[in-house]
């Protein structure tokens, strides 16, 4: 038996592809407006917090691990506190799902 080149998910998406490139688009603008709130929150803790001047936000953190996707996480923090370019050392909402 040949060996498939595409999995039947990615061949669902070429039979449906006017579908799949409006999902995209759509899924797109919906995590910039999902970071756009976010970064209104932040705002509004910064605010209040001046000290906190350090932040992150990441969505779906990592897209191609199933057992991870659509998790979001949200940090604050110190810049003068030692932190990865991903990840803020300091306060953090991890792992937080988005929910009708």
């Amino acid at each position: 038996m040949a060996k498939k080149i595409l999995n039947d998910e990615e061949l669902f998406l070429l039979k449906n592809w006017a579908d799949a490139r409006l999902l995209e688009t759509s899924l797109k603008k919906l995590r910039g407006d999902y970071k756009s709130i976010l970064a209104k929150v932040l705002d509004e803790v910064h605010r209040k917090h001046a000290a906190l001047d350090r932040r992150g936000i990441v969505l779906d953190i990592d897209e191609d691990n199933d057992r991870e996707r659509d998790t979001s996480n949200l940090g604050l923090g110190k810049s003068t506190w030692p932190s990865s370019d991903k990840y803020v050392t300091g306060f953090g909402l991890m792992a937080f799902h988005w929910e009708k």
